[in-house]
């Protein structure tokens, strides 16, 4: 499913294809890329393709806090840590490059969250590429976009949400829009200015107009 959102007409440009990584805060504008199934947790996308490893955490639609459309993702389990969801996304093209993607955040600090991907051997887990967040009092209560590049190894490979510990039993931890995007078309979202940010810079611009005029 393809998104594209605009939460403001005045827009900063950001990170694009050319890059690699990176996480950043919003709020959020314009983006291109293309969500898994399930990967937006809205009513008409069921979460059934979600399943948990070692049966530690489980998964949830909610309401609140809102990111894109009308619902996020919520996990969380009874441990401090080390828990995930996986994903299984097939159609991939071995070789071709992808952009791992979504938005992230959580109320509790402690650990991490992250997001990644790759596939299992055995028991074991093989990760491709991944991309995490420290969740400190700076970084809690508000959402980030992660993003990161990888390689396909197959045409079916696992997605996984991770909370890396310690923190406290039941931490919520948010995601929406998780995605798998060819790296040719990917788009990560521009950065809104909060309006304290437009008000300076409108400041700003007043300023140096009355300054040119003066001269």
């Amino acid at each position: 499913m393809k998104q594209s959102i605009i939460l403001l007409s005045f827009l900063f440009v950001t990170s694009s294809a050319a890059a690699q990584s990176g996480v950043y805060s919003g709020p959020f504008g314009v983006g291109n890329y293309t969500t898994i199934p399930g990967g937006t947790f809205e009513p008409t996308d069921p979460l059934s393709s979600w399943f948990p490893l070692n049966n530690a955490a489980g998964i949830a639609s909610v309401t609140q806090p809102v990111m894109v459309g009308t619902r996020v993702g919520e996990m969380s389990s009874p441990y401090t840590g080390g828990y995930a969801m996986l994903n299984q996304v097939s159609g991939l093209i071995v070789g071709r490059q992808y952009v791992l993607s979504t938005f992230m955040g959580g109320p509790e600090t402690g650990g991490s969250i992250a997001i990644d991907v790759g596939n299992y051997g055995g028991q074991a887990w093989y990760q491709t590429a991944g991309i995490g967040l420290a969740l400190t009092p700076d970084t809690t209560d508000r959402w980030h976009f992660a993003f990161t590049t990888f390689t396909a190894d197959n045409t079916s490979m696992m997605v996984r949400l991770v909370r890396n510990g310690p923190t406290i039993p039941f931490a919520r931890n948010y995601f929406d829009d998780v995605a798998i995007t060819e790296a040719s078309t990917f788009q990560a979202p521009t950065v809104v200015p909060e309006p304290t940010t437009l008000a300076v810079l409108g400041a700003g611009t007043l300023a140096f107009i009355r300054r040119r005029r003066a001269k």
